[in-house]
């Protein structure tokens, strides 16, 4: 498992980061003023923030609004470490939001987008059951009520990742599942 260094910023720095979440578009000329820089200087230090790994520039996206739903979909699992490359492998998936190793009941727990709950339980049966060491699963649909705005990859959640699903038994149609791209991990057969 990976783990991030920590970047020492300070408080101008915190201020950029704070009024571009207020609002991403800001002028570097506005952000200049309210911070008391030169907006050459904000540039720079926008640019090492983001070169940093501290901020990443992106559009969020509210899923309700294009008629996606949202699961929390939670497991136990064993061996985590062990189940490392299996959950790394399922994160590939265009559907999952967010994914967390974590301590308690249920040492795993995923956000995943659907459109029809039958997806959420396409991929349990399909994909993460078959995650070494899954022990125990819950689902938790339409659980997120902050934050509204999320890192979804509308493209390829919207548009599916592309793989032919039609031999697939899990395939409800028109539902796709998924975790369909995620060959190796279900064992080859869709």
């Amino acid at each position: 498992m990976s783990t991030s260094r920590v970047v020492d910023i300070d408080r101008i720095d915190l201020e950029i980061l704070a009024l571009l979440q207020e609002d991403g578009r800001k002028s570097l000329v506005d952000i200049a003023r309210a911070v008391g820089l030169t907006h050459p200087s904000v540039r720079a230090r926008i640019k090492r923030l983001v070169d940093s790994g501290v901020a990443k520039v992106s559009a969020l996206v509210d899923p309700r609004s294009l008629g996606l739903r949202l699961a929390f979909v939670n497991a136990l699992v064993e061996d985590v470490i062990a189940a490392y490359s299996d959950l790394s492998k399922l994160c590939e998936c265009p559907r999952i939001v967010m994914a967390s190793v974590k301590g308690g009941s249920r040492n795993v727990s995923m956000l995943v987008l659907y459109r029809d709950p039958r997806e959420v339980e396409a991929f349990v049966n399909k994909i993460l059951s078959r995650v070494r060491g899954v022990k125990s699963l819950d689902i938790e649909l339409d659980a997120i009520i902050k934050p509204r705005h999320l890192p979804v990859d509308v493209a390829r959640a919207l548009r599916g990742c592309g793989c032919d699903c039609s031999s697939c038994p899990m395939r409800l149609e028109p539902i796709e599942c998924p975790g369909c791209c995620l060959r190796s991990l279900a064992g080859g057969s869709r």
